[in-house]
């Protein structure tokens, strides 16, 4: 089993919920840099959380619901888009879909939060 993510931008400066799930294909390296923006910049989400489609219903479901902990039981972390950006900014994954995750992440407004969600 690797370890996966699911990058959830806030949906507005302001706002407690993402809407979106940007899902990585596994990739190491990629994982790499995002680990340490995390390490280096991150803050725990809100105690009560933010509201996305990676929320978990009482049958253990992924649903729109309150989310908090990522799926290893540790605090989910956000870390602002401009610096998710920079940290990426010379990376070229073989990944189509993580070069499209980095395409739509380097759109996103510099002060936008963006949830990390691993699983």
């Amino acid at each position: 089993m690797g370890l996966d993510l699911r990058i959830l931008p806030q949906y507005a400066i302001g706002a407690d919920f993402s809407h979106d799930i940007l899902e990585c294909d596994g990739d190491t390296e990629m994982f790499d840099f995002i680990k340490n923006v995390e390490k280096r910049n991150g803050r725990k989400v809100p105690r009560n959380g933010i509201n996305s489609f990676s929320g978990t219903g009482e049958d253990g479901e992924h649903c729109y619901g309150q989310t908090i902990q990522t799926a290893y039981g540790e605090d989910m972390i956000s870390v602002q888009a401009g610096e998710l950006s920079d940290a990426l900014i010379d990376y070229q994954s073989e990944s189509w879909r993580n070069r499209a995750v980095i395409s739509f992440i380097k759109e996103l407004p510099k002060e936008l939060e963006v949830f990390l969600y691993w699983h």
